[in-house]
């Protein structure tokens, strides 16, 4: 708004410095339609609002220059309403964020299952669509040997926004265990038409067919992972099989792997 009111007016000039400082909080803003990690790092935050001050010194600086005479843009009643409003609705849905993220915390804290899902439950009213909230109640479900459950709450984490390659393998494992191999199979397939290209997934998917006793499905996949790039596929699938140690070893003697 301050923004806003100071470019109506008809004396405004903006300042390389406004500009740039505008330049920089609407990339941010794109960043964070897009990706989870704008402000998920403390130094991106500073930054940012290293950025929003230079903004605000640089427009109290031009303001402070043109004279109350000066016509232009007049805050009426019905936008003064408009800006509470929304500032509510965001605090409202701040605050949301934050008694979710307190829950989860003291859900993982808590060895108590009982209290732990007291936790995840309020969570779960006030963000719903929080999907580190589902993958944290997997975890609690893994280690209290409920790997049906696990699988559900890791789907949820899924849907609301955590859809990459670990997770798609964590939701097929949970599966495997709960005894749900045909839903294992979709999860690994959905998987593949997302990440095409991705050699610990059809690595994966290779050793779930090959417990499977389905040694040609097995091959056709290891096979695709070694046309893509074999060095990596042949060290996964040693990773995989037989453990981070050996598959070190066996990649000094072999330049394969």
């Amino acid at each position: 708004v301050y923004l806003v009111r100071f470019m109506t007016r008809k004396a405004y000039k903006l300042s390389p410095l406004l500009w740039a400082s505008t330049a920089g909080m609407c990339a941010f803003a794109f960043s964070s339609m897009v990706s989870s990690f704008s402000f998920r790092s403390a130094q991106n935050g500073v930054v940012f609002f290293m950025t929003f001050a230079i903004g605000v010194n640089e427009l109290s600086k031009k303001g402070k220059r043109l004279t109350v005479s000066t016509s232009g843009f007049k805050m009426t009643n019905r936008v003064y309403a408009a800006c509470w409003v929304f500032t509510v609705l965001l605090g409202s849905y701040c605050a949301s964020k934050i008694v979710a993220e307190y829950n989860v915390d003291q859900a993982e804290k808590t060895g108590d299952t009982v209290v732990s899902h007291y936790h995840y439950d309020i969570a779960r009213i006030v963000a719903p669509e929080y999907a580190g909230l589902h993958l944290s109640n997997a975890a609690r479900n893994t280690a209290d040997n409920e790997p049906a459950k696990a699988a559900i709450n890791t789907r949820k984490a899924i849907e609301c926004g955590v859809g990459m390659a670990i997770t798609y393998s964590a939701l097929a494992k949970h599966q495997v265990l709960a005894g749900l191999f045909e839903d294992a199979e979709k999860t690994y397939q959905e998987a593949l038409r997302i990440y095409p290209r991705s050699i610990y997934l059809r690595t994966v998917y290779t050793v779930f067919l090959e417990k499977q006793g389905r040694a040609d499905d097995a091959a056709k996949q290891l096979q695709i992972s070694k046309d893509l790039d074999l060095r990596n596929a042949n060290g996964w699938y040693q990773l995989v099989k037989t453990g981070s140690v050996n598959a070190y070893y066996l990649s000094l003697s072999d330049d394969s792997i």
